[in-house]
């Protein structure tokens, strides 16, 4: 079963100058395409590597490591569901 992202929120990004990471919450909303039931998946994430003035990039890492840890959960795992973004971008809001 394919599942196409919708939506995905970033919300409460910060940049923690102990660990030079910056962290936030990635919500992703789905829908399968045989469901008309809508899910929301929400992840704690880190990226590294990025400058502290540079959110923007940071917010790309964190998509990035949400789609890392759904990809990780039993039924992506296992091949029972894929995820993608599909062919328009998903909407992005950062606050």
């Amino acid at each position: 079963m394919r599942v196409k992202i919708t939506k995905i929120d970033v919300t409460d990004l910060q940049f923690d100058r102990q660990s030079d990471r910056h962290r936030g919450h990635v919500s992703l909303h789905m829908r399968a395409a045989e469901s008309e039931y809508p899910v929301l998946m929400h992840f704690l994430c880190s990226a590294a590597g990025q400058a502290e003035d540079r959110p923007r990039e940071a917010v790309e890492r964190l998509i990035e490591d949400a789609l890392r840890q759904a990809r990780r959960m039993p039924g992506f795992r296992r091949g029972e569901r894929w995820i993608e973004r599909g062919a328009q971008p998903a909407n992005i809001s950062a606050a």
